[in-house]
């Protein structure tokens, strides 16, 4: 998701997609399935061993909301690359569904990037929906994901969390200003309310068919090093999840932010950064 107050902090519009930062350049990349991605990359330095870093974001989340500290503040790769979802941000059309494997869809249409892009081997860092997808991507194509850091991801999910989606369903009455905000810049204010509507209807479907079970199946095939990273007072994915993936993933650590909620990756950069610079 979107924190407009770090964005109006880093300057950056709330129609993000027509100015970007010097140093960031936006392109559309092909998917083998024909679907155009729209990609922003911060080159570091092309001719360096070290790998590229392909981010993945959130629910509703675009490269440079999700992602901005990152591909301003990443040092240690060659490129970082982040990523408009398929329906979400200037990834449309067309417009985003929730079909049970969306997840796994993400996960593979990152890959797709990273390909179009002639990369053998890359880093990667998911974020909530994205460290779902992530750990898709990162179990399937274990011969090309070197490492992974997952933030506040969930391989499942609870009945009580299934409540607490229900209870935020309402963007005007449930979202702070804040949070909307730039959301509402981007997909209007009907339309906010129409694609979160869809997330929560497709946790309702995941729910009913899987009973919440997202990846768990697949944790064990992650043999890349892994690092998750929590926050403690997260209210959207319980820091329990930390636990429980490092628990299954072989060789993961964690990392724990104690005044960290769901975007520690933004709200704590600096220190998320450099946690990230000396993993990868």
């Amino acid at each position: 998701m979107i924190f407009t107050q770090h964005l109006r902090k880093r300057g950056v519009q709330a129609r993000y997609y027509c100015t970007l930062s010097s140093g960031l350049r936006s392109s559309s990349i092909s998917t083998r399935s024909g679907i155009n991605l729209h990609v922003v990359r911060s080159l570091r330095n092309s001719q360096s061993n070290q790998l590229p870093i392909l981010c993945i974001p959130g629910a509703l989340g675009t490269a440079v909301t999700d992602f901005l500290p990152q591909l301003e503040g990443l040092q240690n790769c060659s490129e970082i690359i982040a990523f408009d979802p398929r329906g979400y941000g200037q990834s449309r059309p067309p417009e985003r569904d929730f079909p049970l494997d969306y997840f796994g869809r993400d996960g593979a249409d990152g890959d797709d990037i990273m390909r179009a892009l002639d990369y053998d081997s890359y880093n990667l860092i998911g974020w909530s929906d994205g460290a779902i997808a992530s750990m898709f991507l990162a179990s399937r194509e274990r011969a090309r994901v070197n490492r992974l850091i997952l933030v506040a991801g969930n391989s499942f999910f609870t009945h009580e969390e299934l409540l607490f989606y229900e209870k935020v369903r309402y963007v005007a009455s449930s979202w702070s200003p804040q949070m909307r905000g730039s959301l509402e810049q981007i997909y209007g204010v009907e339309g906010l309310q129409t694609m979160w509507t869809r997330w929560c209807d497709a946790m309702q479907q995941l729910w009913k068919e899987k009973k919440g079970n997202l990846c768990t199946k697949l944790l064990k095939d992650i043999r890349c090093p892994t690092l998750i990273v929590q926050g403690a007072k997260d209210t959207m994915t319980a820091p329990s999840h930390a636990e429980f993936l490092a628990e299954r993933i072989p060789g993961a650590k964690v990392r724990i932010f104690p005044e960290g909620k769901h975007n520690v990756h933004i709200r704590y950069a600096s220190e998320f950064n450099k946690i990230a610079d000396e993993f990868f």
